[in-house]
C-alpha cells in the first residue's frame, strides 16, 4: 500500500497503514519512495491481529524522525507462493503421481509391442533372405 504524508512544522510525519497477509508466514517491509539520498522512514509500531484462515491484519505506524522531511513510501507484505498455495501444490503433486503411474504402464505396454514387432521383422527378413 502506498502512503504519503507531508512535512509538518511541529512534529514528525507519521502515518498508520493497515495490510492483510495471505498466509501465517510473511515478511513486512517498508520502501522509501521519497527520493532523498538516505532512507529516513522507521517503523514505530507494528501490531498483528489474527483474522482466521491463517490471515493476519497488520497495522504499522511509520514515521520519519526528521524535521522538514516529507514521507512517501510503500508498505509491502510478502509471503512465499509455496506457502500461499500449499493446498493446491499438494493436489497437483497427487495428480502428477497418478499421471506418472498411468504413463509408466503405457510405456511398458508400448515397449512390449515394439519388442514383438522387432521379433516379427527379424523373422520376415530371414524369410526374404531365404527365398533370394
Amino acid at each position: 500500500e502506498y502512503f504519503r504524508e507531508p512535512w509538518r512544522l511541529f512534529g514528525y510525519p507519521e502515518v498508520t497503514v493497515k495490510l492483510m497477509s495471505r498466509h501465517t508466514r510473511f515478511t513486512t517491509s517498508v520502501i522509501d519512495t521519497s527520493g532523498y539520498s538516505r532512507e529516513y522512514m522507521k517503523v514505530k509500531n507494528q501490531t498483528n491481529t489474527p483474522m482466521g484462515e491463517g490471515r493476519q491484519l497488520i497495522e504499522m505506524t511509520i514515521h520519519t524522525p526528521h524535521l522538514f522531511t516529507s514521507m512517501n513510501g510503500k508498505a509491502v507484505v510478502a509471503s512465499k507462493s509455496s506457502d500461499v498455495y500449499a493446498d493446491r501444490i499438494i493436489l497437483l503433486k497427487e495428480n502428477l503421481a497418478q499421471v506418472k503411474s498411468i504413463l509408466g504402464e503405457e510405456v511398458a505396454a508400448q515397449k512390449l509391442e515394439e519388442e514383438e514387432l522387432g521379433v516379427w521383422q527379424e523373422e520376415e527378413q530371414h524369410t526374404v533372405r531365404r527365398h533370394k
